[in-house]
């Protein structure tokens, strides 16, 4: 037997690591030996592709530079040898294509070349004859044209070399894909069934492929730009290419022009790429228009445009299509149907006509889908789109050359063509006159006041003879073409005032129209107004489609009212009447007032919704318009209303009533308003006074400005609310004597509000009527702006305390005061120009009619202003010393010029007179009454003076009483021999302002006195008894012909001797009140 041998355990754990390791190294010895063999096999094969890629590109290279014609099977072959090997390259810095790219474009030529040839044997098509290559043949064909499809995308348009071979392969593709423009075709014309469905097969596959989005991102690259990079051939090629799915998929022409294929799926998912590919892109049809015109037949023979409405008026495959595509091309695409609608409206206006329901339809749709994407003010998440304004989405960078034509391409929407055509149910609807246009009304005839009164009673000669249901389906297909302009103003909000220039000016009788349409809903004002309201009864929101005609006109006649000149609007009366326009505004007055007393709206979101807005700015333009040149009947405004119940309702805090104030304060009668300004200037002096005290100051007589400024200035509000007491010191440096009981502080309010609104301070200007506005140059002074702010806070303060002050402003400036011209969109600069200088106006007005071409007048958007002896040339935008004025921008020209002259040239200025005079009145407690009721609140009434109501409101010192011989000889002469302009001398003799108090002379403050003065003895102040004594018992006898009767304004005091002659009285009275002398302070 063996012997036993031991292996200890240490040892067999060694023995087994060296076994595992010898294991591992033969197996990373043969994995050594597999990667070395196929990295062999590897290279060898890349080396033997390579030689053989080589010698074939080189044969290839032999092949397509020869000159020999080639056979259909050597085009084959060759052709099948370029693609099994063809690589592409991405073009070096210098754009040079890589020499696969060169050969395939060689390819294609000799490809082309053969097919237009005469020779069949050399045509490429021949080769599929035959029948062992034929399946070959129509694969490796297939390859050839997505290769050229997807280099489409991949080559540059702006370099030259790319855009021939961007042109031949399109040639490639148009001519695979079309065997009718095979010569071989000709030939074989039993096999053509059969060509066509390989000229089937291939579109499908092509499309299929990605040949739409290839060619939109050629359109993209190309043709997204102010000119267009493809010429004629190409843009031609590409629409063709478009179309061909369609066309494909139309059985007959017939069902293309007539639409009954559109059912046909494949019909429908042809036109949805057609949209999502082609129309979608930035202005396409603009620049088939301008390059290749041809290509547009194409678009026609195919009706792309009733295909694409029967598409899209689909709610659901609408919102697929907007969420497949951006909104900005959204936008895109919607003015690519627009442009289509316009050709079709100038070709084809019946077939248009047909289908405009339906245009209008997917129109509006798309609109609101844009809308929801558009604020009203920049924000984080905002980006500025320059035709749909604050967008919330990004804004394409690449479309900014193309804005111009997409802003084109859209105004043909409100054009003269496709709007009448789009509102032509408006305009075949009978009314009565129709063919005539309204009567002129002539403005001071007393026939225009019978006439607007018949026609607001309903019993006018012009009333229509037939009236119309509101949901009548005429008023409805109106409704659906305002719907879809008001749609359009909402969405285009950087086009709104393009929108509604064309609206209101491209067609002169579409406003009218609209007019007569609202008019024949109701046979008078309340009935037309009636069937609005019992409309928004049943609507609470405002948002039937019934109310977007009423919103259109409003929003189009407000556009119009701003533009309008007086000679337009007054003298021509185009295109409404006078008696058109009182009409209107009574209607607008009871609808506006009805809703709010109503409520028929939510009164606490009234600012926001677009009816209640669009009515209450034509009512409120016309009411201004009304203000500063009448043209409606005596209290044409008023509304039956009881002034009690509403300040009731006022005082109780009610909303409806506030909302009357603050939206309709004209409503109610001008006194009633004043005496609400008063009772709220009353109800916060009362807040004021309760424990405050007097501020008191001292004021030289020869530095009342400096002193009053210095001190007043650094009040606070409230404080100058308060009483002031004022002190005034004498040329020796005394305190004079006397103590203010508000005499004294009028008396120097109203020498300061005199000196600084003299022009000779240059702080304030007048015009030729001699009223007042500030001045440009007003910098001269130091801290101007300052004197500015002070003088609003004085002016407010007389105001305050009820002190009439004889300062005529101009009306644009009252306008400003009120804030007026911070409504921007509904405030006319050019119709308050004449307010300030009337030549100015009417030179500006020459330039807005002038009939030839503005340019020949040579005028620039630049104003020169005489700034202290220097001629100053202003830019009214920028760069304008070079732009010229033309006829399409005259009008921006004109408001420009009129904003420059009464805004932007006195702004500083402005805004530190407001702040002032805001600063002691609320603006919403002018707001209440109009530029000229503002003027008659400063400085009183301008209507004749009562002197009963004078009479009835005297107070008489001194001996003096109503029934005195002396006063009955004054009111006798005041009545009888005095003039009206005479008996205004008198009241500024004696209260410092011609005008009466607007609430009478009972409002007057101080009340108005009449003091007997003897005549030796000036000392005597006129109530002591003895005085008393003497005047009632005549003691002096001698007639005081010597001496004039004076007065102290600062207390409305008439100081007047006991004259023993009436003619006396008359002829001092007279004599005094002419030479304005006689001041003095008692």
């Amino acid at each position: 037997m063996f012997a036993s041998t031991s292996i200890c355990g240490s040892d067999k754990q060694q023995f087994l690591e060296n076994a595992r390791t010898a294991r591992d190294e033969r197996e990373k010895e043969r994995r050594r030996e597999d990667a070395a063999t196929r990295i062999n096999s590897v290279v060898r094969g890349f080396l033997a592709r390579r030689h053989v890629g080589r010698c074939t590109r080189e044969e290839l290279d032999s092949f397509l530079a020869s000159e020999e014609p080639a056979s259909a099977a050597q085009l084959y072959y060759n052709a099948r040898k370029l693609m099994y090997f063809y690589v592409w390259l991405e073009p070096n810095t210098s754009g040079e294509l890589g020499k696969d790219n060169v050969r395939l474009q060689a390819m294609c030529s000799r490809i082309i070349n053969s097919m237009e040839g005469t020779s069949k044997d050399q045509n490429y098509v021949e080769a599929m004859s035959d029948q062992k290559i034929s399946i070959h043949w129509i694969a490796l064909t297939k390859k050839l044209l997505v290769t050229v499809s997807d280099n489409l995308k991949r080559l540059q348009p702006t370099v030259n070399t790319h855009l021939n071979a961007i042109a031949l392969y399109l040639h490639v593709l148009v001519t695979m894909t079309n065997v009718n423009s095979w010569k071989l075709c000709a030939q074989l014309e039993p096999l053509k069934p059969a060509l066509k469905q390989l000229e089937g097969k291939f579109v499908a596959h092509l499309f299929a492929s990605g040949l739409s989005a290839n060619l939109r991102y050629l359109l993209l690259a190309a043709v997204v730009r102010q000119r267009p990079l493809l010429g004629r051939a190409s843009l031609t090629a590409v629409a063709s290419l478009a179309l061909r799915p369609l066309v494909d998929a139309s059985s007959t022409l017939a069902n293309a022009e007539t639409g009954a294929g559109g059912s046909n799926p494949n019909v429908e998912e042809a036109t949805n790429l057609l949209i999502m590919h082609f129309l979608s892109v930035p202005a396409v049809v603009h620049q088939l228009r301008s390059i290749a015109p041809d290509s547009l037949v194409l678009l026609r023979q195919y009706d792309v445009l009733g295909r694409s409405v029967v598409l899209l008026r689909n709610t659901q495959k609408l919102r697929i299509m907007f969420n497949a595509l951006e909104a900005s091309f959204a936008l895109c695409l919607f003015a690519n149907l627009v442009d289509l609608a316009q050709q079709m409206a100038l070709e084809e206006p019946t077939r248009l006509e047909s289908m405009a329901e339906g245009f209008i339809a997917v129109a509006t749709t798309i609109l609101e889908s844009c809308q929801q994407y558009v604020g009203k003010k920049q924000s984080a998440l905002s980006h500025y789109h320059p035709l749909l304004g604050w967008f919330s989405q990004k804004v394409n960078s690449g479309h900014q050359e193309v804005i111009p034509h997409i802003k084109t391409q859209l105004q043909l929407l409100w054009g003269t063509t496709l709007s009448q055509l789009l509102f032509k149910p408006l305009f075949v609807m009978q009314f009565k006159l129709e063919d005539s246009p309204p009567p002129r009304v002539e403005t001071s005839a007393k026939a225009q006041i019978n006439e607007v009164i018949n026609l607001i009673r309903g019993s006018g000669s012009r009333s229509n003879s037939v009236l119309m249901k509101i949901s009548s389906p005429e008023v409805n297909s109106v409704a659906l073409t305002c719907n879809l302009y008001e749609t359009a103003i909402a969405s285009l909000s950087e086009l709104r005032l393009d929108i509604l220039t064309g609206l209101s000016f491209q067609s002169s009788d579409l406003l009218p129209r609209l007019w007569r349409l609202i008019s024949a809903l109701g046979g008078q004002a309340s009935g037309k107004a009636k069937a609005f309201l019992d409309l928004l009864q049943q609507n609470v929101k405002a948002n039937s489609l019934e109310f977007q005609i009423l919103k259109l006109f409003c929003n189009c006649t407000s556009h119009l009212i701003v533009v309008l000149d007086d000679r337009e609007l007054y003298e021509e009366q185009r295109p409404f009447s006078l008696a058109d326009l009182v009409a209107i505004s009574a209607f607008l007055n009871i609808f506006l007032y009805k809703i709010i007393v109503n409520q028929l709206l939510d009164l606490k979101s009234l600012s926001s919704c677009p009816l209640f807005t669009a009515s209450h700015s034509l009512l409120m333009l016309l009411y201004r318009r009304d203000s500063r040149r009448n043209f409606t009947p005596r209290d044409h405004w008023l509304v039956k209303a009881k002034f009690a119940t509403l300040l009731t309702d006022l005082e109780n805090g009610k909303p409806w009533a506030q909302l009357v104030i603050q939206r309709l304060p004209h409503v109610l009668p001008h006194r009633d308003r004043v005496q609400l300004f008063r009772r709220r200037v009353q109800h916060e002096r009362m807040c004021v006074l309760n424990g405050a005290e007097s501020t008191h100051i001292s004021v030289y007589r020869t530095r009342i400005v400096e002193d009053g400024f210095q001190q007043l200035n650094a009040l606070s509000p409230q404080e100058l609310k308060g009483t002031i007491r004022v002190r005034f010191v004498n040329l020796q440096g005394l305190d004079e004597a006397g103590i203010d009981q508000d005499g004294v502080f009028k008396e120097f309010l109203e020498e300061t509000i005199k000196r600084v609104f003299d022009p000779a301070l240059n702080l304030f200007r007048t015009t030729n009527e001699q009223h007042l506005y500030p001045s440009a140059t007003s910098y001269i002074n130091e801290n101007h702006l300052a004197l500015f702010e002070f003088v609003g806070k004085m002016l407010a303060k007389a105001v305050y305390e009820g002190i009439v002050v004889d300062v005529p402003f101009a009306t644009f400036f009252l306008s400003q005061i009120l804030g007026h011209h911070q409504n921007i969109q509904y405030y006319s600069y050019i119709d308050e120009l004449p307010s300030l200088d009337e030549q100015l106006y009417s030179s500006l007005t020459y330039v807005k009619n002038y009939k030839g071409d503005v340019q020949d007048l040579s005028l620039f958007f630049c104003i020169d202003d005489d700034s202290l002896g220097r001629i100053v040339t202003h830019e009214l935008v920028p760069a304008g010393r070079t732009m010229a004025v033309t006829n399409e921008n005259k009008i921006r020209y004109i408001h420009l010029t009129a904003q420059y002259k009464m805004q932007t040239q006195i702004a500083e200025q402005t805004k530190a007179f407001i702040r002032g005079f805001r600063s002691l009145i609320r603006p919403e407690w002018v707001a209440m009454f109009s530029a000229p009721e503002l003027q008659r609140l400063i400085s009183g009434d301008d209507t004749g003076i009562d002197l009963a109501d004078l009479r009835a409101n005297t107070k008489y010192f001194g001996g003096f009483h109503n029934n005195h011989r002396v006063i009955s000889w004054l009111w006798d002469v005041l009545r009888s021999d005095f003039s009206p302009e005479e008996c205004r001398l008198f009241l500024k003799f004696v209260t410092s302002c011609s005008k009466p108090p607007l609430l009478g002379f009972a409002n007057l403050e101080p009340p108005f006195s009449i003091r007997c003065v003897e005549v030796a003895d000036d000392l005597d102040n006129g109530d002591t008894l003895a005085s008393f004594m003497r005047t009632f018992f005549r003691v002096r006898k001698k007639d005081p012909v010597d001496r004039l009767p004076t007065s102290s304004t600062c207390f409305n005091l008439l100081k007047l001797p006991n004259y023993q002659r009436k003619d006396t009285l008359r002829d001092k009275l007279r004599y005094a009140i002419s030479s304005n002398t006689g001041f003095e302070l008692s």
